[in-house]
């Protein structure tokens, strides 16, 4: 996990077959509720849950349908299996949302125009 508070670290992805969606358990440090991060980008945000001061987890309806591949190959007599392909898998990291612009007063060196 990095060490700066900014991202969240995928503990574990797993999915729901019945309902279409994704269960994802996340670890952070920092002082962040799970909502700070960008889980939009990941798809709808069904239900989420700060569990610890610095762990939850999240359930995604990805935006595309997952694809499936062959998982291994198929045993000399037996049916091939197929797996979803997940669009995040353990290990990886999910940023902080970005916050917007950030505004800062600039003293202007226009002339102010003035109407009657």
């Amino acid at each position: 996990m990095k060490s700066i508070g900014d991202t969240a670290f995928v503990v574990s992805v797993h999915y729901e077959d019945s309902q279409g969606t994704l269960h994802i358990n996340l670890r952070w440090q920092g002082n962040h509720d799970i909502s700070a991060f960008d889980l939009d980008r990941l798809g709808k945000v069904v239900h989420y849950e700060t569990e610890t001061e610095d762990s939850g987890w999240v359930i995604i309806e990805p935006y595309n349908r997952l694809n499936t591949y062959p998982g291994e190959l198929p045993p000399q007599f037996g049916p091939a299996t197929l797996e979803p392909s997940f669009l995040i898998s353990a290990g990886d990291t999910i940023s902080l949302r970005d916050r917007g612009p950030r505004f800062r007063k600039v003293r202007s060196t226009l002339p102010a125009f003035c109407t009657v």
